[in-house]
């Protein structure tokens, strides 16, 4: 069962313990134009709350963080899972501007679950709460509205399990895995919290005996789920 921590704050006092991604507060400039694609993410982003660019000096917008408990290899509630490094990141405004999110241009280096999302597609766009715009009049705006796990940042190797949507062909993190040390290092909040407290068997592992205990775990999964049909 799914255990929701819900932590309401305010943006400019949103800090979270893995650390703010650089995407979050180094800006980039506003793109000019979106596709029908990009359209639908930001609706599917969109709350009401004051425009962004609107807002004077000093002002900010009310937030939250949140993250949800799962199992440490979620491939049930996983469209797709891979092995993946982020190589850029553009942010854009939510339909009615209230809030900033950063769509991630992932490269893909290994799938080990595609429920027909990828199509033989070598990246993936993840989307994230939170970014920097820098409007054409020079003003920047920041939203600090961001997952309170799961940090991304650029030029990292993870481990993926998304749950993805093909009208919009953008995916939400569920539980991420950094492999760019060479080891497994956790980023969803249980499994921090199961690291901390000594009861995590995969954290620390180096990469390439952790996922090869993940293409095992995979297989048993697609086992499980042919057999059931």
């Amino acid at each position: 069962m799914l255990i929701r921590l819900a932590i309401f704050v305010f943006s400019s006092a949103l800090l979270i313990a893995q650390g703010v991604p650089s995407w979050v507060t180094e800006p980039k400039p506003e793109k000019g134009s979106v596709d029908s694609k990009q359209a639908l993410r930001a609706a599917e982003r969109d709350f009401s709350g004051p425009a962004l660019e609107k807002l004077t000096p000093g002002q900010g917008t009310a937030g939250f963080a949140y993250a949800t408990r799962r199992e440490s290899l979620p491939f049930n509630e996983s469209t797709l899972v891979i092995v993946g490094s982020v190589d850029s990141q553009q942010p854009y405004f939510n339909r009615s501007h209230s809030a900033v999110y950063s769509e991630l241009n992932v490269k893909v280096s290994e799938v080990l679950k595609d429920e027909n999302f990828l199509n033989g597609e070598p990246t993936v766009t993840v989307v994230r709460s939170g970014g920097a715009l820098t409007l054409k009049n020079g003003k920047i705006v920041r939203s600090m509205n961001v997952e309170g796990e799961n940090h991304l940042d650029l030029g990292r190797k993870y481990l993926l399990f998304l749950a993805c949507k093909s009208e919009s062909r953008a995916c939400d993190v569920l539980t991420s895995w950094d492999l760019t040390s060479g080891k497994a290092v956790p980023l969803a909040i249980g499994d921090v919290q199961d690291l901390q407290r000594h009861r995590s068997v995969l954290a620390g592992m180096d990469e390439s005996s952790f996922l090869e205990t993940v293409r095992i775990a995979a297989e048993k999964v697609s086992k499980a789920v042919k057999a059931a049909r």
